[in-house]
């Protein structure tokens, strides 16, 4: 659709990928409208700096998605077959994001987190299909020139991921948004992918790396393998 700019449309395919593919089973689906009243990137990364006091990098730009809201939850393999795994990815846009605090329930019962840096962090992928408590947020800084990405899976603490917004995008569209790969970001040494605590996420990642080249070609899965092997 010509509406779209050009990583809209990639997204727009991601989407139409997933619902053609015979071995996906798709049990929800978003896709939102175009908040076109917003402007282009450069009006909303001009707002964004001026309502938060944080300037996001210029190469953002080009990731930006005019989509109020885009999502899919979905299983592969029966639910009882030793293979069966699945994901869900809910993004919210971007100008948005920087205006939604995270949800004050995420955070019972985790010591230790300051008012202050919950107050920072703003969720923009999260799983409400399935409920399972992942969200991926943005910790925007006052006078910062970036913002981290951080991941928390209920009941764990959150986790800084090692890789920016951009990135997380990308290798969100390889994963399709299969639970837990974003374990494979963050730092080793705080999430054991081997241990019997995460075994059944390392197991779900394992699969994943073994049916996605098959039924979803097109993308190099040759660093989150990597990643996946440096882990467990």
């Amino acid at each position: 659709m010509s509406e779209f700019s050009e990583y809209e449309q990639t997204w727009w395919d991601t989407l139409d990928g997933l619902q053609s593919n015979p071995e996906i089973h798709i049990t929800h689906e978003v896709r939102g409208d175009l908040k076109s009243s917003l402007g282009d990137a450069d009006r909303v990364f001009t707002m964004i700096s001026t309502l938060n006091e944080v300037t996001l990098p210029e190469a953002w730009k080009s990731y930006y998605l005019r989509f109020s809201e885009f999502g899919s939850c979905w299983t592969f393999g029966a639910g009882d077959s030793p293979g069966h795994f699945g994901g869900e990815f809910h993004v919210t846009n971007l100008f948005e994001v920087t205006l939604t605090p995270s949800p004050a329930e995420a955070w019972s019962g985790i010591p230790g987190l300051s008012d202050e840096f919950l107050e920072e962090l703003h969720p923009f992928d999260g799983t409400p299909t399935t409920g399972v408590g992942h969200l991926a947020l943005l910790r925007l800084t006052k006078g910062a020139s970036d913002a981290e990405v951080w991941f928390h899976a209920s009941p764990y603490e959150p986790h800084r991921m090692n890789l920016d917004y951009p990135t997380y995008l990308e290798t969100l569209r390889i994963t399709k948004g299969t639970f837990s790969w974003q374990y494979l970001f963050v730092d080793p040494s705080e999430v054991d992918l081997s241990s019997e605590e995460f075994k059944s996420a390392g197991e779900r990642l394992t699969t994943m790396l073994e049916v996605f080249p098959r039924i979803f070609p097109d993308h190099d899965y040759s660093d989150l393998r990597a990643r996946l092997e440096a882990r467990l």
